[in-house]
């Protein structure tokens, strides 16, 4: 399902599902927009009301899973890019456990960039198969 409450593109971005993913979030990001709001970003209801929170919520969150992925600890590793389509380009600055920030540049199926914030969290990147020129 693409819609609402519904979490399949989370789920699936957890798994590793990157065809699943893609379809679903292409899906879930072309829904109807409700006509008659004052902005053109609300959703149309599903299941609750006028603005659908719940489906910009789960469009959201699957999309930064897609993006990263970090383990439990703090210090953990970051996967990078995990369930992210190798044809899409895409450019980014995301949070991570233990006060870390990763920017990246990711475009034509390899990076450009990667900036990890501290820098000493860079050995704890999990990275798809592409090699970062910076």
């Amino acid at each position: 399902q693409t819609t609402c409450w519904r979490q399949d593109q989370v789920q699936s971005a957890l798994l590793g599902l990157v065809d699943d993913t893609r379809q679903g979030m292409i899906s879930r990001a072309s829904a109807a927009s409700h006509s008659t709001s004052r902005f053109p970003a609300f959703w149309n209801e599903v299941n609750d009301w006028v603005p659908d929170v719940d489906h910009g919520g789960n469009l959201q969150l699957a999309l930064q899973l897609m993006l990263l992925q970090s383990e439990p600890s703090p210090t953990g590793k970051l996967r990078l890019l995990p369930t992210w389509p190798k044809d899409w380009d895409v450019s980014f600055k995301l949070h991570a456990p233990g006060k870390t920030i990763v920017e990246a540049v990711y475009r034509s199926g390899k990076f450009e960039s990667i900036k990890v914030t501290p820098e000493s969290r860079r050995k704890d990147l999990i990275m798809p198969d592409a090699t970062p020129s910076s």
